[in-house]
């Protein structure tokens, strides 16, 4: 699956980690890429849920 095209620009940029297991953000601080299986219960604010039925807002 190709990530979004300031996800290529900063591979080319050298702001990932060759293994690609994150990247800096704005402020220089490493931030981890996560990837969770269907059915994976996370918490949230109105209760636990399964990480498909999660989100964004």
């Amino acid at each position: 699956m190709f990530g979004s095209l300031g996800d290529m620009f900063g591979g080319s940029l050298g702001l990932f980690n060759s293994s690609g297991e994150g990247y800096l953000n704005s402020q220089g601080e490493f931030v981890p890429r996560t990837c969770f299986t269907a059915g994976t219960l996370v918490h949230t604010k109105s209760g636990t849920k399964k990480i498909e039925e999660v989100k964004v807002g």
